[in-house]
């Protein structure tokens, strides 16, 4: 299958290779597993309105957690399990911060205690006063988490 598109049902299911264009509208999901996997992210992502707007492909990993491409460029990396609060974690930076809006390559939420970024090629280094990421705010550790 590598190489094609197909589209696939709620279950996992291939159902028939098509043309990307023909089904814009749906999800693109990549990488070994994300056909099994793509409803649970969906209805994960659902809630987050704003960033499942902004998604271009989500990228399964290892067949265990995913990559977020979004339209601006951005990689978002999510951790395995918690990751409805590492969006909501997200959410948070960006809403506070601007984070979404700045000139980053990637936000690593992969950690419950603390989120990465890897500034984009020309991107400057801020201070800590203007760091999207700054001790105080909280992550996805700071929350409840089924174990």
């Amino acid at each position: 299958m590598a190489g094609k598109t197909y589209v696939v049902d709620a279950e996992g299911t291939v159902l028939a290779p098509t043309v990307r264009e023909a089904y814009a509208d749906l999800p693109l999901v990549v990488g070994d597993g994300a056909e099994k996997h793509a409803a649970a992210l969906v209805k994960t992502l659902r809630p987050f309105e704003d960033l499942d707007r902004q998604l271009l492909a989500a990228i399964r990993v290892g067949d265990r957690r995913w990559n977020l491409k979004l339209t601006s460029g951005i990689d978002i990396l999510l951790p395995d399990d918690a990751v409805t609060d590492a969006l909501e974690t997200l959410l948070h930076l960006d809403h506070d911060r601007g984070l979404l809006k700045r000139d980053i390559a990637a936000v690593d939420l992969r950690l419950a205690d603390r989120v990465s970024v890897r500034l984009a090629g020309g991107a400057e280094p801020g201070t800590p006063e203007q760091s999207p990421v700054a001790p105080e705010v909280p992550t996805a550790s700071t929350t409840k988490r089924k174990t």
